[in-house]
């Protein structure tokens, strides 16, 4: 997906970083005493919050092109 989107060296290192700060909250949650249930929704937003900070780093036509390829991947689930 970055070939397609033409992303930079800068913008891959800065949505690693992002990534990493995601998972090194997932750990902390699925280490933690939280009940399963409580985990859910902390985990959606430690998702939303990556997510957010990586599309923060693309350019209109980059955005663009990443919601196009996303939607041509919802749409073809399913089919063989």
């Amino acid at each position: 997906m970055a070939k397609d989107l033409k992303v930079t060296k800068e913008q891959i290192k800065k949505a690693e970083e992002a990534i990493q700060k995601m998972n090194d909250g997932m750990v902390e949650i699925f280490h933690s005493d939280t009940d399963r249930k409580e985990q859910l929704p902390k985990i959606k937003s430690l998702r939303a919050a990556a997510r957010k900070e990586i599309e923060a780093l693309l350019t209109k036509d980059q955005l663009a092109k990443l919601t196009e390829l996303q939607g041509a991947k919802i749409e073809g689930l399913g089919t063989p």
